[in-house]
């Protein structure tokens, strides 16, 4: 065991030790939800629509969903929204409370329905009030506050508060927000007390390293049985695994980018996501990939948002890295292939270069059952190609809308 201080780490698992003295001996130990089955026919209209808006989602390119800016809370204020128990005299209290009875989903689920909450509690002059247990292990400093409207504070609504209430996890989940929330990251970042210099409330010791995230657990749930084949578990249909040749790409670009000496931390819920298996091996050979398996997600998640570059996956878990502290290059998978005409910022958008055996991978993973044959396609080796980088524009997460997941967009 080891303790997991930002990137102060001890190991007896893994006695590489890389260029970086920071880096050295982390160990190779991880990174569900349980969605409806995709083949019934009778799916309701606004379950069709899901997955049909999954193909223009997958794409990136969006530019609907730049009308929806998560990071602008970054420059807003928001003193509307206080935590003390009562406003200043001259300010009008809330008088309304936008709430969840309970979560929907894990920790990307759970800030999607929180986005969907702040941008009512917003519109509705509401206060917001959070569950204190979103994150396992973590104690909120803050989780909770008051609306108060101003005529001094010029970003606030003078306009009579409404009523919003309480509701279920799954009714905010799927809920239209009316309008992008300014103060989303602001207000979440005080709740995971995140500010320039450290995350979770403790200093980010390192932020060189690139963290790579590999959907598993509920994915990737399966064994093989006696007869010699494969049998997997129930999973999630609508979340594919991106393949093995993404995260190669991503590592390809960054170190002739930066150099050979960047360190790749590998995060794996469960070691049964095939690129996990293909990173585990990789990691015996090159030191400065290290795979961590099964880790807390406390441990994990500061990581991740300490980490000056970020490859994502597949599901809403992405919409986490909208709250790193300082702006990260992001790096996303597109599942058809770009058209050399895209926006250049800190977003990378990498794709199959062939449209043929892009077109391949899709019919096979598109709906995803982790069958034998989908997870050997996992690991084919593709030719990759990805779009130009300026780190000087920043990229931001945005909510398309009609859309229920927060999605990698240029800022404006």
């Amino acid at each position: 065991s080891r303790p997991r201080d930002a990137l102060s780490f001890t190991s007896t698992h893994n006695p590489r030790e890389s260029d970086d003295e920071k880096m050295k001996g982390i160990p190779q130990t991880h990174a569900r939800r349980q969605y409806f089955a995709f083949e019934f026919v009778s799916l309701t209209f606004i379950i069709i629509t899901m997955y049909v808006s999954r193909d223009f989602w997958f794409t990136g390119l969006g530019k609907a969903w730049e009308t929806s800016v998560v990071e602008d809370g970054m420059e807003e204020q928001c003193n509307q929204f206080t935590a003390t128990a009562r406003p200043a005299a001259d300010s009008l209290a809330s008088e309304c409370y936008c709430e969840t009875a309970n979560y929907f989903g894990r920790l990307g689920n759970r800030l999607s329905l929180t986005y969907a909450l702040m941008s009512e509690a917003e519109s509705s002059s509401c206060g917001v009030r959070l569950p204190e247990d979103m994150l396992p292990g973590w104690n909120p400093p803050e989780h909770s506050w008051d609306h108060c409207r101003n005529k001094s504070l010029n970003n606030v609504s003078m306009a009579k508060n409404n009523a919003c209430g309480l509701r279920d996890g799954a009714g905010w989940y799927y809920s239209q927000s009316r309008f992008p929330s300014r103060c989303y990251s602001n207000l979440m970042k005080k709740y995971f007390k995140i500010d320039q210099t450290h995350v979770l409330g403790k200093e980010c010791t390192s932020t060189n390293h690139v963290a790579l995230h590999l959907r598993a657990g509920d994915v990737v749930e399966g064994k093989w049985a006696e007869d010699e084949t494969y049998k997997p578990a129930a999973v999630h249909h609508l979340y594919g695994l991106f393949p093995t040749a993404f995260y190669i790409s991503v590592m390809s670009e960054v170190r002739k980018r930066r150099g050979n000496s960047v360190t790749f931390l590998v995060f794996c819920e469960t070691i049964g996501n095939p690129t996990c298996e293909y990173f585990e091996k990789l990691s015996a050979l090159d030191q400065n990939v290290i795979v961590l398996v099964g880790q807390p997600l406390i441990d994990d998640l500061r990581l991740m948002l300490c980490a000056s570059e970020v490859a994502e996956s597949n599901g809403s878990f992405r919409g986490v890295f909208g709250l790193s502290p300082k702006a990260q290059v992001r790096h996303t998978f597109s599942y058809t292939p770009m058209h050399g005409d895209e926006e250049e910022c800190a977003k990378v958008v990498h794709w199959i270069s062939s449209a043929e055996q892009a077109a391949k991978f899709r019919n096979v993973t598109r709906v995803w059952k982790n069958t034998g044959f989908q997870r050997h396609e996992i690991n084919a080796a593709y030719k990759m190609n990805h779009t130009a980088i300026n780190t000087k524009r920043r990229s931001t997460y945005v909510r398309p809308p009609g859309e229920v997941w927060l999605q990698l967009s240029c800022s404006q």
